[in-house]
């Protein structure tokens, strides 16, 4: 039997269960045995069966595709957050439709574009303090979750949100500096309109004055989640006639930022100043940068984010909306060491 001709029906005649149950095991819906899956998942090999998406819609009474809205892919979070809700939309039979909240002029559009059953759900990966887009998404009746970025809104409590704890993770940081012998602390850090910045970064200024340490304002800089943040800036502290013992960087990639500029000036690291970074990005553990960090679970909270939203399509979770918040922890590396 040719590829274009197999059916889901010829697939359930050859297995012997019904055309639902192909679907469901094609699905990896865990409501179909693992044996069961398998065997449907080998008959359709066998006789080149491709489900067709659009069918699957009109049965099912639901789009086949999800609406993931991003902020910035030059973010190397990004790439890692939509790489594993891909994976995981595709393990489930959907397909992502990638859209961008980076400019508000294109907001409009989009909405409309989601209207009339074009997708099953949102997911939202992009969340300003006082942003309104998460309101208007679910003002679409459309199932939402929310990953990796956090929603202050009014709202927010009839939202699913998978995050990790920003407020912690400042806190960690803090501690292990201080621990480190380090009092004279810069910060380079993203936009004070992303909540889980700011969150990590005021509970890291409210720890560091706890320890007796305050954070010298004139030794804080702040700029767009990038390299060119981290080289501008840390070319700036480094060139101080009293430099920073130690540069804590809001995200890893403004911390690959000041480790070039360490390098351009070459200022040693970590004898001359030390570098800690968060979030630790695949790249942070690169020889080249070897970054000590704070880890956000930036996968688990994907893949747990995109399972709730297929759950609430597909009607097998219905408890009430919740804050699913996941713990960070410092990973050490060779950017950083105990002051002399």
């Amino acid at each position: 039997m040719g590829p274009s001709h197999a059916t889901s029906y010829d697939v359930a005649r050859e297995a012997g269960v019904s055309q639902s149950t192909v679907s469901r095991a094609l699905r990896n819906d865990p409501r179909v045995s693992l044996a069961t899956r398998e065997r449907i998942r080998e008959i359709a090999d066998t006789i080149h069966y491709v489900p067709n998406l659009a069918a699957q819609s009109l049965i099912t009474g639901h789009s086949r595709s999800i609406a993931v809205f991003v902020a910035d892919l030059q973010n190397p979070v990004y790439p890692q957050l939509v790489d594993a809700v891909q994976s995981t939309l595709s393990e489930r039979g959907y397909r992502m439709l990638l859209l961008s909240d980076s400019t508000e002029g294109s907001r409009e559009g989009d909405l409309d574009a989601l209207r009339g059953g074009l997708v099953a759900g949102t997911l939202f990966m992009q969340a300003r303090v006082n942003s309104t887009l998460a309101e208007d998404l679910l003002q679409q009746g459309l199932p939402l979750v929310v990953v990796s970025r956090d929603v202050t809104s009014s709202k927010a409590e009839g939202i699913d949100r998978f995050v990790a704890d920003s407020s912690n993770g400042g806190v960690i940081i803090a501690d292990y500096l201080h621990a480190l012998g380090h009092r004279r602390i810069a910060a380079i850090s993203g936009p004070e309109y992303i909540p889980s910045i700011l969150r990590r970064d005021t509970s890291f200024r409210t720890r560091l004055a706890e320890l007796g340490n305050p954070l010298d304002e004139s030794l804080v800089r702040r700029g767009p989640i990038e390299h060119a943040t981290g080289l501008t800036f840390g070319t700036e502290l480094l060139s101080l006639p009293d430099r920073p013992t130690v540069i804590y960087c809001g995200t890893d990639y403004i911390a690959f930022g000041a480790i070039d500029a360490a390098n351009r000036l070459g200022v040693r690291i970590p004898e001359d100043v030390q570098v800690i970074g968060y979030d630790d990005l695949a790249m942070a553990s690169w020889s080249m940068f070897n970054l000590t960090t704070v880890r956000q679970p930036l996968t688990e909270m994907a893949v747990a984010g995109t399972h709730r939203l297929i759950d609430r399509i597909e009607g097998t979770y219905v408890e009430t909306p919740e804050r699913v918040m996941f713990p960070v922890n410092l990973v050490e590396r060779g950017t950083t060491a105990q002051l002399s």
